[in-house]
């Protein structure tokens, strides 16, 4: 069953794919995604951070207590949040 499976792959769908990968239009669309792929990572795990650790009532500041050590702990995401 899977040797079908491959053999139609490559009749059908290889050929459009690689039609496809020559086109410079889908090549510079290909390559504006794998150049900013890395910073929208990097952008999701600070924002991921600061909703876990810099927010009162996040997952981790609760489970170590952060708001009864740091009183001013609800202040920090107006500091770092970059959307207003």
């Amino acid at each position: 069953m899977m040797n079908g499976f491959n053999v139609f792959m490559e009749k059908h769908i290889v050929p459009f794919a690689v039609k496809l990968n020559e086109q410079r239009h889908v090549a510079a669309i290909r390559d504006a995604f794998m150049y900013t792929f890395p910073i929208t990572m990097a952008a999701s795990l600070v924002i991921l951070i600061n909703n876990l650790v810099f927010s009162k009532t996040g997952f981790i500041a609760q489970i170590l207590f952060l708001p009864k050590f740091f009183s001013t702990l609800g202040k920090c995401p107006k500091v770092i949040n970059l959307s207003n």
